[in-house]
């Protein structure tokens, strides 16, 4: 029996709390490194999309929208790397907002 092999990366981010565009940003550039060292998954640290804690910040309309833009952004992204990324992130879903790893790959996140 053949075994399959995993090759991993964690992002170690120094994300700020807040600054998605700037999250984002480092999420790619992680992810960037880490397809160049042929991974084939990028493991991100909890919230690193938003920066943890996010307290109340995580009710605002406008952080919510700046959260999901920044998800497309990232999902675009690897459409053109080899790795996918799961992605400690706020998720939110009818009226609930949960804590969540989201998996973005090819174009396409999966909660």
């Amino acid at each position: 029996m053949s075994q399959k092999t995993l090759k991993l990366a964690l992002a170690q981010l120094n994300v700020t709390v807040g600054d998605i565009d700037g999250n984002t940003l480092r999420i790619i550039a992680a992810a960037k490194e880490a397809n160049a060292q042929k991974a084939e998954l990028v493991l991100t640290p909890e919230m690193a999309l938003t920066g943890y804690p996010p307290e109340d910040l995580i009710l605002m309309a406008s952080f919510r929208d700046s959260c999901q833009r920044a998800l497309k952004v990232i999902a675009e992204e690897t459409k053109t790397l080899g790795c996918g990324i799961l992605l400690g992130t706020a998720w939110y879903e009818d009226a609930r907002t949960s804590n969540a790893s989201v998996l973005i790959e090819k174009g396409e996140s999966t909660l």
